[in-house]
């Protein structure tokens, strides 16, 4: 009789672990297919690809890009109280300017049109450059999980008019959303991409004799523009185990006498002096500045390390970007422009805070300088 109850208890427990084996494999077939076949995860380099990586650049070597310079992802602070914010996010609507048509830049002038974030349309001698496009409500892989975008955004994708190059800086959900320039590459004249980069949009269905795709400090010609790709301290990755199998970088923008830089995602980096050296003074910096924590210092500039990178490229004007779009960091919404507009004021910095959706060109960058945030 004992031997029966044992036999049965025994015959319990294996249909127990029998049905959970079966659940755990369900599970991993679901994760499998979903990492295999959901097109905005994106998708890796072959090994020949990394082959002509490592011919191509210093930066790549046992299997994957590296930066310029030595680089912490995370570094623990000691003594140091958590820096979370209770207004990440603003609690009134932001004022955005809903935009109905891009005017053509003035001969001789920059012209930029911040979309909120990284995203920013920049016009040079009647060419559009269109940074770092993301349209969508969330920065993720999923719509709806996520962070979320705290204003609207100044126009929807499909009313994005013709754009003669779309550079993307890396590929990040902040800086590369896939429902974005599916939506907006039937407009899109050509594409200029870190390495490894293009990949993901191959597998979107972008046309790969539209993209150029660039090595640090590699230079192409697209759309009528020169286009120079510049290091940055940074990583890369749309998966959390799987990172910096992309470049990352930061362009330099050349077409008639004027020249205009975006940094990218960066910490603070030497490379700022060897760009100011190549390139001299510039007419506008695009600068990162948000999205920044003690505790990650290498991959993302402190407010103040940006005026300093400004003084260094001797810049004209700079339009801070990296902020009032996606909560990715734990400080006050606002906090990105009041740091840096009071530390260039210090220093005699120039410094554009276009609202969401204003349109800025070069003589009347001085009537844009508000500090709208603290309304």
């Amino acid at each position: 009789m004992a031997e029966r109850k044992g036999f049965k208890s025994w015959k319990r427990r294996y249909k127990v672990l029998a049905a959970v084996g079966i659940v755990f494999g369900v599970v991993i077939v679901l994760v499998g297919g979903f990492l295999m076949f959901w097109k905005p995860l994106g998708k890796n380099s072959t090994k020949e690809q990394q082959e002509e990586y490592a011919k191509r650049t210093d930066a790549f070597y046992d299997g994957t890009f590296h930066t310029p310079e030595d680089f912490t992802l995370l570094t623990k602070v000691e003594g140091e109280p958590s820096e979370d914010s209770e207004e990440k996010s603003p609690k009134v609507e932001l004022p955005v300017h809903q935009i109905d048509s891009f005017p053509e830049a003035p001969s001789g002038e920059w012209q930029v049109t911040w979309f909120g974030h990284s995203t920013v349309m920049l016009q040079m001698e009647g060419k559009k450059i269109f940074i770092d496009p993301v349209l969508s409500e969330y920065s993720s892989p999923v719509q709806g999980i996520g962070a979320k975008r705290m204003a609207e955004t100044p126009m929807k994708a499909e009313d994005i008019p013709e754009v003669d190059v779309l550079v993307l800086s890396h590929d990040h959900y902040d800086h590369m959303d896939y429902n974005t320039i599916l939506e907006i590459d039937d407009r899109v004249k050509e594409y200029c991409v870190p390495l490894g980069v293009d990949n993901h949009l191959v597998r979107w269905g972008i046309d790969p004799e539209k993209i150029h795709t660039l090595a640090w400090w590699e230079e192409t010609v697209a759309g009528g523009i020169t286009i120079t790709s510049t290091p940055g301290q940074h990583y890369s990755g749309r998966l959390p185990w799987k990172q910096n199998s992309t470049l990352w970088c930061g362009y330099v923008f050349r077409l008639g006498e004027q020249q205009v830089y975006y940094t990218g995602d960066t910490g603070y980096g030497e490379f700022f002096k060897d760009i100011h050296e190549k390139f001299g003074r510039m007419d506008l910096v695009i600068m990162e500045n948000g999205q920044y924590n003690k505790r990650w210092p290498d991959c993302h500039m402190m407010p103040e390390e940006g005026v300093q990178a400004a003084q260094i490229l001797e810049a004209e004007w700079v339009l801070p970007v990296h902020w009032a779009g996606f909560v990715l960091a734990t400080h006050r919404w606002s906090e990105p422009a009041e740091r840096y507009t009071k530390e260039a004021e210090n220093a005699g910095v120039n410094v554009i805070t276009p609202e969401i959706g204003e349109t800025v060109n070069k003589n009347q960058a001085a009537g844009y300088q508000k500090k709208w945030w603290q309304k």
